[in-house]
């Protein structure tokens, strides 16, 4: 209550909220309880009723007594033109520009987990958006808009690539585990379960992982063993996809895919091979071209369709003079691409019956 009567005398609430404070007091003076006066995570009211002689229900924990700054941006004279010059901010998706919202969403920032709440606009008038920021990158505006904040990219940014490459799993999505799912019990000691198997229960692990490697999903994915109906329940509808001519698995349809964002890249080339499980792009991205493909190789390296894929890759791809990207999971623990530096590191990739490194991402200029 003492907070709240300093903004009163310090001019920085309305009229309706003077009175509101006025009604509150008189409940309290006449001993009554009153509803909670604090807010949601939501930032929608309490709907509890207030302890004794308090304003506060202090009953749960997603309903604390907020830390509420109020705002009057019409007398906000700080300069944050260079924030706004490396920052977009969205609001559910919708990119915003006006100066009142940002200098809002600014303040947020500067005071993380606080409700932000305005009380006059730039030019003097009434204004009673508020926003709370949960993390330096997301928020809610009026309990209920997701907000977004996202630092712009430079120009060096700009021209990488986000490249993540993932052998999916066969799945055959029906209501029994195929063979390459169900292996993976006693590949573990049965440390993997079978409930965690189902493709319904990987995929949303699967999406939730690649956006944790990139903080956003990758700019190209590679996948090997999946079928069109996977690629399908993804859902993945921001991207353009190819795959190989030829498959694995149960039914001849686990096949290695190339997949982009349709708002960076535009196709220029498809590359195909029936030797072995690879597909290639030509992809245009800021103006040059890029080559990207993905490979899923025979499990027995001394095998002759194992040595026959690889020189047939190198064959399709040896006159072409632009940047190029294989990966995919090579069932080798070395690099067997002759001329390509490995771009992926040395940690393992395959945690199973052993621990050891199969999948990867190699490259040449």
């Amino acid at each position: 209550m003492k907070a709240w009567r300093n903004q009163i005398l310090r001019g920085g609430l309305q009229l309706s909220e003077r009175r509101r404070f006025n009604c509150v007091l008189h409940q309290l003076r006449a001993g009554k309880r009153v509803q909670c006066m604090c807010l949601t995570a939501k930032g929608n009211q309490c709907k509890n009723k207030a302890k004794i002689n308090s304003i506060f229900c202090g009953s749960h924990a997603s309903c604390q007594q907020p830390k509420i700054t109020f705002v009057n941006v019409q007398q906000f004279t700080q300069n944050i033109s260079q924030w706004k010059n490396t920052h977009v901010v969205t609001f559910d998706n919708t990119i915003r520009t006006d100066h009142d919202t940002l200098v809002l969403v600014w303040i947020a920032l500067q005071k993380i987990g606080n409700l932000i709440r305005a009380t006059h606009d730039g030019e003097g008038n009434k204004w009673s958006r508020f926003i709370t920021m949960t993390d330096s990158t997301h928020g809610l505006s009026n309990g209920k808009e997701v907000v977004q904040v996202q630092k712009q990219k430079t120009s060096q940014e700009r021209k990488q690539i986000s490249l993540s490459t993932y052998n999916i799993l066969y799945s055959n999505a029906s209501d029994v585990l195929s063979p390459w799912e169900s292996e993976m019990m006693y590949k573990t000691n049965n440390k993997v379960k079978e409930r965690d198997l189902y493709w319904n229960v990987r995929k949303p692990r699967l999406l939730a992982n690649l956006k944790k490697d990139h903080q956003d999903l990758p700019d190209i994915i590679l996948f090997q063993e999946m079928t069109p109906s996977m690629w399908s329940s993804l859902n993945l509808t921001q991207y353009d996809g190819i795959r190989s001519k030829k498959g694995c698995c149960q039914f001849g349809d686990g096949f290695t895919w190339v997949c982009w964002k349709k708002d960076k890249f535009n196709l220029r080339t498809e590359y195909h091979t029936t030797m072995c499980r690879w597909v290639g792009a030509r992809l245009e991205f800021e103006g040059k071209d890029i080559i990207v493909s993905s490979v899923h190789l025979p499990s027995n390296p001394s095998s002759s369709t194992f040595s026959k894929g690889i020189r047939d890759i190198q064959r399709i791809l040896a006159s072409e003079s632009c940047p190029i990207v294989i990966g995919g999971d090579f069932n080798v623990t070395y690099n067997p691409m002759a001329g390509f530096v490995n771009l992926s590191g040395d940690a393992p990739t395959f945690n199973n019956d052993s621990v050891y490194k199969l999948d990867w991402i190699v490259g040449k200029r």
